[in-house]
């Protein structure tokens, strides 16, 4: 017990309390059950006492309480008051706060010369957010007692958080008179004459911060990034050189320096100085793929000779193979090797960088995206079925990997399968991002599994999304015309398609077989003849001449046509068949 009142009284000492001290009464402060009671000088030193040492326990509760009574003894007790605020302003609730700036306020207005009233009156200002009001008493402070350093800091950040910016940098000047150079000070003078627009005098701080550290290369590096804003290029550039020449270089005034260079048009020194820098080992991985990127766009935006181009591109896969191999199993930096080589086309490259940065833990969607595009690109339909595959297993409810695993069925001529993953597709995907491509590949697909109503259905839907698919009309009027279904449908569509691009043998023909499974042989004959006359004629359009020709009793010349038909492709069994026979099948 004998430590513990040492460590109470030390306290009131270091807080220069005198509980006899002038104050006046909280109207909020708790009072106790006996306070109509007269209490003694020695009740209340005993409460003060009390309340000091349940403070030290961390009972804040009861130390409150007998604070509160001490305070009720002696109004004046400008410690129990202070002690009183110090407790409420650890509360996060506003009255607490109110409470505790009336306390706090009493406390110097009754003691003037306590640094610590000083400084939890501008904690508890700026917590009620008054940070001018924190200033100002930091202000009375200093001026009217001896204050430390954390004073004057404390007092510049106040103005600063209350936007008085200016004041904020007389407040460091004041403190740099008073206490000499700082680097932290420095470092926020800088920041805040930026703030202000003060750009040439951010600079002159900043050589001053320089000049008086030279062996910091930060504030070289700060310095020399000044330099090239303000228009001092050829100042930050030896700068930089000679920090890099001088072997302090953290790195960064190397990746500094390229970063120059590519901006003002040099890109071979750039790529020369690049190629130094990916080799040290300060310069982490994230510095070096923004190195990178920024390499490949300079690559991509300048202009170039055929010989420069292919210089360039080998100077970068340079620069990549040295990245890698530093972090080989970086997936960031195997996605931007992936990304290089999309931009320069080169796909399968491309392709075996994502791999690996898959197989490495990579998850990004837009990385399974490429990759599928890439096998599509390439008409790798395996591999696009097998990577699509993958990245359902991680991405299920995205609609693009469904429809890109639907294509590689359908390429497959699996076309049950494709109908499920398509339909899948068509669920999730927004029908105007993808709609055209989408039904179409589910209309082949339908017509394919002889699902003639969805087919149709199929269809309609790209032809309501777009009337001019003239590709998509050709075939489904073709398959109309196969089947002898809807035929007023698919004459009107095929005629459409004829006045399109009547010089187009394709739809010239699609629209003369519409005419011949309506029964419309002599104007079939009339429209393809166009076909057979320009010379155009392939050998389906030489064999549906000759089917049309049949109809209209030309028989000899129907085989004629078949012939020639069967010249340009002697695998058509069913032809040969007609010509056996002739007569249709």
């Amino acid at each position: 017990m004998k430590f513990l009142i040492h460590k109470i009284f030390l306290i009131v000492l270091l807080l220069g309390a005198s509980v006899n001290a002038l104050g006046q009464k909280n109207t909020r402060t708790v009072k106790s059950e006996a306070s109509s009671k007269p209490i003694s000088k020695e009740e209340t030193e005993f409460y003060f006492t009390e309340g000091v040492k349940f403070y030290l326990l961390e009972d804040f509760g009861k130390a409150k309480q007998f604070f509160a009574r001490a305070l009720e003894g002696d109004p004046n007790a400008h410690a129990a008051a202070y002690k009183l605020a110090e407790i409420l302003s650890s509360s996060e609730e506003t009255a607490d706060l109110d409470e505790a700036a009336v306390l706090i306020t009493k406390a110097l207005s009754l003691e003037k010369t306590n640094r610590y009233y000083y400084e939890l009156a501008a904690r508890i200002y700026s917590a009620r957010g008054k940070h001018g009001e924190a200033a100002k008493v930091l202000e009375q402070m200093v001026g009217g007692i001896q204050a430390g350093e954390s004073v004057w800091s404390d007092m510049a950040t106040y103005y600063e958080l209350d936007g008085n910016l200016p004041e904020a940098y007389k407040t460091l000047e004041r403190f740099e008179k008073k206490f000499g150079t700082r680097e932290e000070i420095s470092l926020k003078k800088i920041e805040l004459l930026n703030a202000l627009g003060r750009n040439q005098e951010a600079l002159s701080e900043s050589k001053r911060l320089m000049d008086n550290f030279p062996d910091e290369p930060r504030y070289i590096l700060g310095y020399a990034s000044r330099c090239f804003t303000s228009g001092k290029n050829d100042e930050g550039v030896r700068l930089l050189e000679s920090l890099i020449a001088s072997g302090e270089d953290v790195g960064y005034g190397s990746l500094m320096l390229t970063e120059y260079y590519l901006q003002s048009g040099s890109r071979s020194k750039a790529l020369e100085l690049a190629e130094k820098t990916v080799g040290r080992a300060e310069v982490d991985v994230e510095n070096l793929i923004v190195l990178f990127k920024a390499l490949i766009r300079a690559a991509e935006e300048g202009n170039s000779s055929a010989q420069q181009s292919a210089s360039e591109s080998e100077a970068l896969k340079n620069i990549l193979r040295k990245i890698q191999e530093r972090f080989p199993d970086n997936a960031n930096v195997l996605l931007t090797g992936g990304d290089y080589f999309i931009t320069s086309g080169e796909n399968f490259e491309a392709l075996k960088y994502y791999r690996h940065a898959i197989r490495r833990g990579a998850r990004d969607f837009q990385v399974w995206n490429n990759i599928l595009l890439l096998d599509l690109r390439e008409n790798l339909i395996d591999s696009l079925m097998v990577h699509s595959e993958e990245a359902l297993e991680f991405f299920p409810n995205q609609g693009i990997v469904w429809y890109f695993n639907g294509l590689g069925q359908f390429q497959k001529k699996k076309f049950k399968q494709a109908i499920n993953s398509l339909e899948q597709a068509k669920k999730l995907l927004p029908e105007k991002e993808i709609g055209i491509e989408l039904n179409n590949l589910l209309a082949e697909s339908y017509q394919a599994e002889k699902q003639y109503e969805r087919a149709d259905e199929c269809f309609e839907a790209v032809l309501r999304l777009d009337p001019n698919q003239f590709s998509v009309i050709n075939n489904y009027t073709y398959y109309l015309a196969l089947r002898k279904n809807k035929l007023e449908r698919a004459e009107a569509l095929a005629l459409r398609l004829y006045k399109s691009q009547p010089s187009n043998p394709s739809f010239t023909d699609t629209y003369a077989w519409v005419l011949f499974a309506r029964g419309k042989y002599k104007e079939a004959e009339n429209v393809l003849k166009e076909v057979i006359n320009a010379g155009v004629a392939n050998a389906t359009h030489l064999e549906h001449y000759g089917d049309i020709l049949f109809m209209l009793g030309r028989a000899e010349e129907a085989v004629k046509f078949w012939e020639k038909s069967l010249s340009m492709n002697s695998q058509n069994d069913s032809l040969r068949k007609k010509i056996l026979n002739r007569r249709l099948n």
